[in-house]
C-alpha cells in the first residue's frame, strides 16, 4: 500500500509527498531494529539472571559441601591425635568415652 501511494507520487512528481512516504518507510524500520534490539537486551538479560541463580545455587552447595568435609576432617583429626597421644603412653585411660575415640580412630 505504500509502496503504491509512493510510485504514484514519483509519476506525479509530488516529491514532498515521496519524501513523507520515504520518512514513514525509514522511521518504521528503524522503530522495528530499536523494539528488536530492545527485546534482544531483555532476553540477554533475563539469560544472565538465570545463570547468576544458578552459579550462586552450585557455589552454596559446594559451600555445604566443604563445610561438612571440614567438620569431618577436624574429627578425624581429633581423633588420630587421640589415637597419637594412646600409643605414645602405652597406657589407655580408664574413660569409657576416650576408649570409643580409640577405636573409631582406628576403625574409620
Amino acid at each position: 500500500m505504500i509502496v503504491s501511494r509512493l510510485a504514484g507520487a514519483l509519476r506525479r512528481q509530488h516529491w514532498f509527498g515521496v519524501f513523507v512516504e520515504l520518512f514513514i518507510v525509514v522511521a518504521g524500520i528503524l522503530i522495528a531494529l530499536q523494539v528488536d534490539n530492545w527485546n534482544e537486551q531483555r532476553k540477554q538479560a533475563d539469560e544472565a539472571r538465570a545463570w547468576r541463580t544458578q552459579i550462586i545455587e552450585e557455589l552454596q552447595g559446594t559451600r555445604d559441601d566443604l563445610s561438612g568435609r571440614r567438620d569431618y576432617y577436624a574429627k578425624e583429626l581429633e581423633f588420630a591425635e587421640t589415637a597419637l597421644a594412646h600409643k605414645q603412653t602405652r597406657r589407655p585411660k580408664k574413660n569409657p568415652a576416650t576408649r570409643a575415640e580409640f577405636i573409631r580412630s582406628i576403625i574409620y
